[in-house]
């Protein structure tokens, strides 16, 4: 039923202009309570204005226009009073004019220093806006619907010009027609509605008898002019004239009730009978075919009321009022948003409404309430507050408004999105240690654009960075800073507020130095004993290590470990007997010690082992002693020779 959606519309824009002036605020609903007749009363009937579609015609026989553009005028005539609110509703054929663009940047309401708000923006069951609460239900193909209202005033008396203009883009294939229909127009000032004529516009691409197609002539009445519900509305026709050289072939009617059938009657006379169920205001539209198959409708406003009955009972409504980022918390946040205490238009004053909340699911450390004030008769502020325990996920916040025995609540989903976690390794080091921060769960629920990130230590930005898929990595040197104080690393996270995630970092002295003293002998020989004696010191001191490990690689590169003995502190000595044989050449001992809180250290010496001197020089010594021996049994023989000579001779001298 459209004309209860613009109604409802006109509600929202009331309800800015009078009680919140100056906040830009959303309804919870897009439909707010529907208003019962009666509500809004017509000024003197003298003052008049008229809305028209602008230009009235717009002829293409040759479809050169792909697209056009028309004008929402409202005119003085003679004079229009000052309104602060405007809905209007156009209608036509969506298979020749498709509606692309709204412009009302510079209309009648800009004319006013008092802000304005946007209540509908629909094209084509499209909104026009970013907010998807500009269209209503009943919006669709072939529907403009726009309304917009003034907060804290109104127009000036005898304001005149645009309310807004509108672009089509036009089907060319085929030749066609479409009426631009206002179905409604409403001013209005506060809740006094201002009369107006409507002035209708079409488009044609077609030819009538050799002239181009122009629309019919719909005319609608209906008796009783005010009807109760459940008596039978006689609607008539019979006014209506075809466009020029055409007959009326047919007449259809809706009759704006949910649930309508549409009604046609085809006799050239028509009259149509219904019959309303419930009270309300009915958009009653009539549309008649001619017989070049131009159709034209017409829709006017009827109400239907009931007999006199007792005032309804006192009641209220809660409504929640807020923006899209009062929608996502973190833990250990808040999020504020409006509650409103509407009252019945008929029913008698209620009082005071105490307002509480509640979360869904209800468990441990789930999101908590703060109204001010807490009872109210009108608006109430209300603070929604996490802890960092609060689990993560979806919470259905319910707020109960109480007055004697009557109960309304009022719902609104949030969401708590978890904290995101940072890590860094390694966690500990000294000065200048190399680190890696990695972030994760940095998700931007809102658009799921890159989020903004400071990495930070000790308040000192190491980076910027931009956080598109959640995680990042981030390699820096631990700047200059206080060994053994706590020291933090942060990543702030730039949302809607600031999310401030940190993880610490340990700073540890610079290691104190480990020396080691080694001396061994340079040479030795097979058989010899070889004393290794090792000093380990740290800032010249002496000190006996948490390990020691001694390695010797002897001649043929095996190696094997030697047993250090500590003869005193930071002293240690290592006696190795040289093997007798086959132990000749270079040996190498390697020493490693290890202090805890120090870098271990390893320090090398070696030493050789030669031959003897019998051994190295016994060949020539066998040599020399074979030569001897040789020299020795020649002389005993000559001595011989000699004495057998001698004797032979008597030789005195005997020989030894």
């Amino acid at each position: 039923m459209r004309t209860k959606s613009l109604y409802q519309a006109l509600i929202v824009g009331l309800f800015l202009t009078l009680v919140v002036p100056g906040n830009v605020l959303r309804p919870f609903s897009p439909h707010p309570q529907i208003p019962q007749p009666g509500t809004l009363q017509t000024t003197n009937p003298s003052s008049n204005a008229t809305i028209a579609v602008q230009p009235h015609a717009i002829v293409d026989l040759d479809r050169s226009m792909t697209s056009i553009k028309v004008e929402l005028a409202l005119n003085n005539t003679p004079d229009v009073p000052p309104f602060n609110g405007v809905q209007i509703e156009l209608h036509y054929d969506p298979k020749v004019l498709n509606a692309t663009s709204l412009d009302y940047s510079a209309n009648v309401f800009a004319q006013t220093s008092f802000p304005t708000f946007i209540v509908r923006d629909c094209l084509d069951g499209r909104p026009g806006g970013q907010n998807l609460n500009f269209c209503g239900q009943d919006d669709g193909p072939g529907f403009v619907s726009f309304a917009e209202t003034i907060a804290g005033g109104s127009t000036s008396d005898g304001t005149q010009g645009n309310i807004f203009f509108l672009t089509f883009k036009v089907n060319t294939t085929a030749s066609s027609f479409s009426q631009i229909q206002i179905r409604t127009a409403i001013l209005s000032n506060g809740k006094q509605a201002i009369p107006s004529t409507n002035v209708d516009g079409y488009y044609t691409s077609r030819t009538c008898g050799n002239v181009p197609c122009s629309p019919s002539i719909p005319s609608l009445t209906w008796v009783p002019q005010t009807p109760l519900v459940g008596t039978t509305v006689v609607f008539r026709a019979n006014s209506s004239l075809p466009s020029p050289g055409a007959s009326i072939t047919d007449f259809s009617w809706t009759f704006g009730d949910s649930g309508e059938i549409p009604y046609r009657d085809t006799f050239a006379n028509s009259t149509a009978l219904y019959n309303y169920r419930i009270t309300g205001v009915y958009s009653v539209t009539l549309t008649i075919t001619d017989s070049n198959g131009i159709k034209t409708s017409i829709t006017k406003s009827i109400t239907v009321v009931s007999l006199p009955t007792r005032p309804p009972p006192p009641d209220f409504q809660i409504q929640l009022l807020y923006d899209r980022t009062s929608t996502v918390i973190f833990p250990s946040e808040t999020i504020t948003l409006q509650v409103l205490v509407e009252y019945s238009q008929f029913g008698p004053f209620v009082g005071p409404v105490t307002l509480i909340g509640e979360a869904n699911p209800q468990i441990s450390n789930a999101p908590t309430f703060h109204f001010s004030p807490t009872v109210t008769t009108s608006l109430s502020r209300l603070t929604i507050s996490t802890t960092e325990l609060t689990p993560s996920g979806n919470y259905t916040v319910t707020v109960i408004g109480s007055a004697g025995p009557l109960v309304r609540t009022a719902n609104l989903q949030i969401t708590v999105l978890p904290l995101p976690v940072l890590a860094v390794d390694p966690s500990s080091g000294p000065v200048g240690t190399l680190v890696t921060v990695h972030g994760s769960g940095f998700v931007n629920q809102l658009d799921f654009s890159g989020v903004p990130v400071d990495v930070t230590f000790d308040d000192q930005l190491a980076n910027e960075i931009s956080v598109v898929g959640g995680s990042f990595n981030f390699t820096f040197s631990i700047p200059i800073a206080q060994p053994g104080a706590a020291h933090f690393i942060h990543a702030k996270a730039h949302y809607l507020s600031i999310v401030d995630v940190r993880t610490s970092f340990q700073v540890l002295p610079e290691p104190s130095v480990l020396n080691i003293g080694l001396t061994s002998g340079a040479i030795y020989f097979p058989g010899d004993t070889v004393a290794i004696f090792i000093v380990t010191s740290m800032n010249g001191q002496a000190i006996t290590v948490t390990s020691l490990n001694v390695i010797m690689v002897g001649p043929t590169g095996l190696n094997s470990s030697l047993s250090p003995v500590l003869v005193s502190p930071g002293i240690y000595k290592i006696m190795f007997a040289v093997p007798t044989s086959r132990s000749t050449g270079t040996y190498a001992v390697i020493v490693t010690a290890h202090q805890n809180g120090s870098i271990d250290t390893s320090a090398t010496t070696g030493f050789e082992v030669k031959p003897s001197w019998l051994h190295a020089n016994g060949q020539n010594i066998l040599t020399v002693s074979a030569i001897i021996g040789a020299i020795g049994t020649l002389g005993v023989a000559g001595l011989a020779g000699k004495r057998a000579h001698f004797s032979r001779r008597k030789d005195p001298f005997s020989i030894p």
